[in-house]
């Protein structure tokens, strides 16, 4: 290890020990010791990864890459006309099969509603998982009998470069046309409502200044101790409080989408330009999304109508990952495109801490203090 990197590594450490503390009082003093118990378990590779957040989308260039085609490996009923896609890109994962009938069966719904999707899934061609994945998605897709295509990268191209190669796939359909809609849904996130995709559509029938739209990416509080790592990390985004801010008819709506994670859907272009930049800039394609709605003056939603369950962070690794990619992510944007483009996002806090306060039980609503405290403690960059 250089010189650079030992102090790099050893301001880490002093800044994550240091956020720890702020755990450490009487309404959070378990979290504190298992947090800090499973930090002094974390192995090289893991610290290794962690900097990487840390130092994420610095330094990088701005450049436009080209990623190789990937292959069609299976397709049905190309030729239906619809007016929509939704992109799947996935790891492969049998344990991601129930998220993905979710997203199947909405896409029936909107068929039925008049609004005919097709889904096109993307796949890594040299994952181990893929062979049986693909097995049950192809009798869970032909069941279905809606129109789908599945595609091969044939090298790991990321995240962003898998829904570019598949969105110019489906432009070559003969039928494509600039007003389609278009959207993307990670495997890790289950679609609540059957309708999700017809009320999607739907919004932005009637609402010419959205630029996209999502459902709110939640999840579930565990039943069991109030102190467990689980539960804290997950306090803003949790089900059940979705659930009791409308008992008071409170939204919890966001004023940004939730991307892959809240299965969004926009125009197609509209989502090309959006990649384009995500791509050009290096960052996440959801905050990317946001901020180019509001640079041309529009504006973007996540429904808390639509809530959309998502694999939920149950360790502080995963936790501070997501935490650190977002923070960087937006701090990029605000970098190249000016704060105005994202102060929306700043706007909403002051009124979610109000619904909070007003439908927490007092306990929590100290925990999800503490907790805001301690993410805000990980924004501010070391370096």
């Amino acid at each position: 290890m250089g010189k650079e990197n030992a102090k790099k590594f050893e301001l880490m450490d002093s800044h994550i020990i240091h956020g720890l503390e702020i755990l450490n009082n009487d309404h959070t003093k378990n979290i504190h010791r298992v947090a800090l118990d499973e930090y002094q378990k974390w192995t090289e590779p893991q610290k290794s990864t962690i900097l990487n957040q840390y130092c994420l989308f610095r330094n990088r260039p701005r450049i436009k890459r080209e990623s190789p085609s990937p292959i069609l490996i299976d397709s049905n009923n190309l030729n239906t006309k619809v007016r929509g896609v939704v992109f799947l890109p996935t790891m492969g994962e049998d344990k991601s099969l129930p998220n993905f009938s979710s997203g199947v069966n909405s896409i029936i719904e909107a068929s039925r509603n008049d609004f005919p999707i097709m889904f096109g899934i993307i796949i890594d061609k040299s994952d181990k998982n893929v062979t049986s994945f693909l097995g049950n998605i192809s009798k869970i897709l032909f069941k279905a009998n809606i129109p789908f295509f599945v595609l091969a990268n044939v090298a790991n191209v990321g995240y962003v470069a898998s829904i570019k190669s598949a969105m110019k796939f489906f432009k070559s359909n003969k039928d494509f046309t600039n007003d389609m809609l278009a959207g993307f849904i990670d495997d890790d996130a289950f679609l609540t409502d059957k309708k999700h995709y017809s009320m999607l559509a739907k919004l932005l029938d009637e609402d010419p200044s959205l630029y996209a739209v999502s459902g709110l990416a939640v999840d579930y509080i565990q039943k069991g101790a109030i102190n467990s790592l689980h539960n804290f990390f997950n306090i803003p985004n949790a089900f059940n409080i979705v659930d009791k801010a409308k008992k008071h008819r409170l939204s919890l709506s966001r004023p940004h989408i939730h991307g892959g994670g809240g299965g969004c859907l926009m125009k197609a272009t509209d989502l090309e330009n959006s990649i384009d930049i995500a791509e050009f800039n290096q960052i996440m394609l959801g905050p990317a999304i946001s901020a180019l709605s509001g640079i041309l003056s529009k504006h973007s939603l996540a429904s808390d109508d639509l809530p959309v369950i998502h694999e939920t962070k149950n360790t502080f690794y995963l936790w501070l990952m997501m935490v650190l990619k977002y923070y960087r992510t937006w701090e990029m944007v605000d970098s190249y495109y000016g704060q105005n483009c994202t102060s929306y996002v700043n706007e909403f806090k002051p009124r979610a801490d109000e619904i909070f306060e007003n439908i927490l039980d007092p306990q929590i609503y100290k925990q999800y203090l503490i907790l805001k405290k301690f993410r805000s403690h990980f924004k501010s960059p070391l370096w």
